[in-house]
């Protein structure tokens, strides 16, 4: 009798040691469960990027520029908030640079009418950006295709002038210059970007709103505005 008792004691202790261990289980997954709001295609998203363009537009009179070789790259981060299905607003900071090569030719203006072998301006920029971005199609927890449509931003914090002359018939070969602190340049530009893209494959156009130069040393041509190019999101 006092053994069957100890069995039934034992059987019942152990019951309920493995029906409190179920709970505990049960408890455990529901927390293992709940649905993460991060993600590609979640509430929030976050990721870095890098982008280069190219300067495509045309500059104004006496400030042609080289094609190919006047262009712009960007280095990022960016966050994107989640409205709706159809809808997300976001906004990035980056550290960027712009490059206008100049043409050497009977027309030039800027900053002078004096021609050298290679001059160009350099924009070291710090930057923001704002945008909308509009979903198209099913994504599952994917970007997906989208168009973005935004404002953006820029700090120049370097700017240099540089030129280049090569000499044949002189005690040097060679005289570079770079010149920084220009009064006559705009520290602050701005403009509007659009975008196209599908997963983390952008292809962008950023049309500059604001003018490089002021009337520092009289009226100056203006650089081209428009840029076109290629931007790369990083994430899995």
């Amino acid at each position: 009798m006092n053994k069957l008792l100890t069995i039934v004691s034992t059987f019942l202790l152990l019951f309920n040691f493995i029906n409190a261990q179920d709970v505990l289980l049960e408890e455990n997954l529901k927390n293992d469960t709940i649905v993460s709001k991060i993600g590609k295609n979640k509430k929030h998203f976050k990721h870095l990027y890098f982008d280069l363009g190219f300067f495509a537009g045309n500059s104004e009179n006496g400030a042609e520029i080289q094609y190919g070789k006047s262009h712009t790259y960007t280095a990022g981060f960016n966050y994107k908030y989640r409205v709706s299905n159809f809808y997300s607003i976001g906004a990035n900071i980056n550290l960027g640079a712009m490059t206008f090569s100049l043409k050497q030719n009977d027309n030039k203006l800027l900053p002078d009418s004096v021609l050298h072998d290679k001059e160009k301006y350099e924009f070291n920029n710090i930057g923001i950006g704002i945008y909308n971005r509009f979903n198209f199609g099913k994504r599952g927890n994917s970007i997906g295709k989208y168009l973005e449509i935004g404002a953006y931003g820029n700090f120049a914090y370097v700017i240099k002038h540089y030129t280049k002359d090569e000499f044949t018939n002189s005690n040097f070969e060679l005289m570079e210059v770079s010149y920084t602190k220009l009064s006559y340049v705009e520290r602050l530009n701005y403009g509007l970007i659009a975008k196209i893209g599908y997963n983390q494959y952008v292809v962008y156009a950023k049309y500059r709103l604001s003018n490089l130069f002021n009337d520092e040393i009289g009226s100056l041509p203006e650089l081209s505005k428009l840029s076109i190019g290629f931007q790369v999101g990083i994430f899995k």
